[in-house]
């Protein structure tokens, strides 16, 4: 037995949901609940007890145990495993005990450091009349942990040389720099407020100072912020300021707000908007944006007005929409002056609270944004005015993943610019075609999330239809006998109808036949989710009448289809009308064309 099945075998996926909140009730053979990932008034997560597996038609996630607690706790599969081996009393193999080691005394060190700045704050009057006029309250000072850095070459490795760390160590935790005389340091930051900087466990892994005025210490035209240097522990193009505080709220908010600065965050959450996080001034990493996909496909954003704000805007921007993430921008709100209330998400918050947040609240799509944008930029009355407006429009344009959005967005485009939509879709097809050529070129892809696409309604009714069948295996008389393979409209669909068929003529179960492959055991076993969602509750006249109105519908779709077949053989016979074979061929089609097409009455005097 494997690890990951011996974990399993000790704990019960259904327990542990109910245990993080999750109210299942019985449907069927399945469990049902509002899914904890997304908001929904209707049950669409189910869970399949025997199987040990879950799965939500809503949001279309799904999985075992390790994949609910990756997804519920934004954890990577390895520390999945490990949180839940100790849960269930599993031995995990041992790792690099040297960097094991290495690791957990950088996060002593760190936490170790962040309760000295915490008992420094109140020691600084440079330091307490910052966080009295940015209005940072003691609740919200604590549960952020900011702190204080003293004016001070070295206070704080001092300070954890005497709590037993070695130089070595503060160094590696990224607390200290190496001093020019042989095994001495200095502390890295002196006279800053500090913010630490946690994972999405809550760990400690670095730090942000934000200098502050009268230091003696920091040199000559310190850097505003210093962050700690990239270590074993903190990587900054991983890490998301404040998610671990903002995890939750982003699932019940529906997405996140992102914001430039660890004081825009800290002030967000105190003003009620707890969704918020951080980039930290730079633009978005392929890393970064996948873990924020483990909580929403949504981000607002709120830059800085600045240009450094407004460039990291512009590449996230396009990161996001790489990453299919539906992606909308803020509109600052301004006074009766027409200027904007703030600069930042600070200074509007402590200008306009409730402006503010129904502004964030009411972000506009992006490609709303970049329309409005481009109409005041420039001049589109004239050629030169709409190709430069057209320009910056492509190039955003050629970032979105879904074809009919991308397509509806090229319309409106068109429209915007009074250009014809067919030369706005060749350049966004030509941007992408660039995009992609660019890509491959540095050997590196794209972040993308899953495309959803639209299912096609015929095969929504073919997997309806198969779904009952699994279900409701004593239904199989009255459709086997009469209902042709070939209605149905995907091969995958052919193949399981193929499978049940054999095993209603063999009088064997599904499972018990054991003729399935890995990917058509994986089809059943959602069918199976669908079956238990839709029809767990229904009377058995109700399901008769569910499978008469699949296989109506599937056979219609196939007549029709088949009509225009005919018609398709018919138009090239025309050509060749003067061939005797060609007349009794078309007599041939035209006999068969009729007798569908009665056919086709009939089925839709069925519905």
């Amino acid at each position: 037995m494997s690890t990951t099945d011996d974990i399993k075998s000790k704990i019960d996926l259904a327990e542990y949901l109910l245990e993080q909140g999750v109210q299942l009730k019985q449907a069927g053979a399945s469990l049902k609940a509002c899914c904890p990932f997304h908001n929904e008034k209707s049950p669409s997560f189910m869970v399949n007890r025997q199987k040990q597996v879950w799965f939500c038609f809503g949001c279309s996630k799904g999985g075992d145990l390790f994949t609910f607690v990756q997804e519920r706790e934004g954890l990577e599969f390895s520390e999945a495993l490990k949180l839940l081996a100790e849960r269930a009393g599993v031995q995990l193999e041992a790792r690099d005990p040297r960097l094991e080691g290495q690791k957990i005394r950088s996060l002593d060190a760190l936490t170790e450091a962040s309760a000295f700045f915490r008992r420094q704050l109140g020691q600084s009057a440079a330091a307490t009349r910052y966080v009295t006029e940015r209005g940072i309250a003691e609740e919200t000072a604590e549960r952020f942990q900011i702190g204080y850095a003293p004016d001070s070459w070295d206070t704080l490795a001092t300070h954890l040389v005497q709590r037993g760390f070695r130089t070595q160590e503060i160094v590696d935790a990224g607390l200290a720099s190496p001093g020019k005389r042989s095994g001495s340091i200095y502390d890295r930051f002196r006279h800053r407020l500090m913010f630490p900087i946690h994972d999405i466990h809550g760990r400690i892994v670095g730090f942000t100072g934000r200098v502050l005025e009268g230091g003696t210490t920091v040199g000559d035209a310190p850097a505003k912020y210093v962050n700690t240097p990239e270590t074993a522990l903190y990587k900054k193009s991983e890490v998301v300021y404040g998610l671990v505080f903002a995890k939750d709220a982003i699932r019940t908010a529906g997405y996140a707000l992102l914001v430039e600065g660890q004081m825009d965050v800290v002030t967000s959450h105190a003003g009620g908007l707890a969704q918020t996080v951080a980039t930290s001034g730079t633009a978005f990493t392929e890393q970064q944006l996948r873990i924020l996909k483990r909580f929403t496909s949504r981000l607002h954003l709120a830059f800085d007005a600045d240009a450094a704000g407004v460039s990291a805007a512009e590449r996230g921007i396009d990161a996001a929409l790489d990453a299919a993430f539906d992606v909308r921008v803020i509109r600052v709100p301004r006074d009766e002056h027409g200027v904007p209330i703030g600069k930042d998400p600070d200074e509007c918050l402590r200008a306009d609270a409730h402006r503010w947040r129904e502004a964030v609240e009411g972000a506009v799509p992006v490609l709303d944004y970049e329309l409005s944008r481009v109409r005041t930029q420039f001049d589109c009355t004239t050629p030169a005015g709409k190709r430069d407006a057209a320009r910056v429009l492509v190039a955003r344009l050629a970032h979105i993943v879904d074809p009919i959005e991308r397509a509806a967005w090229a319309q409106r485009g068109a429209d915007a610019l009074d250009v014809p939509e067919s030369a706005l879709r060749e350049a966004v097809a030509a941007a992408g075609r660039a995009m992609r050529t660019r890509a491959t070129s540095n050997t590196s892809s794209a972040t993308g999330g899953e495309q959803q696409v639209r299912q096609d309604p015929v095969e929504r009714f073919g997997n309806r239809l198969l779904a009952l069948l699994i279900r409701h295996p004593d239904q199989g008389k009255r459709v086997f006998e009469s209902f042709v393979v070939d209605n149905f409209v995907t091969p995958k669909q052919q193949a399981l109808y193929k499978t049940l068929h054999l095993g209603y003529s063999k009088q064997e179960s599904l499972h018990g036949a054991n003729v399935m492959d890995t990917e058509q055991r994986d089809f059943v076993e959602r069918l199976e989710f669908f079956a238990d969602r839709e029809f767990g509750d229904l009377p058995t006249a109700a399901i008769t009448s569910e499978i008469d109105q699949c296989t109506t519908q599937l056979r219609r779709h196939a007549v029709d289809k088949k009509l225009h077949d005919i018609k398709r053989r018919m138009k090239v016979l025309e050509d060749h009308a003067g061939d005797p074979h060609a007349r009794e061929h078309m007599l041939a089609l035209e006999r068969a064309f009729h007798e569908l097409a009665d056919e086709l009455s009939l089925l839709h005097a069925a519905t």
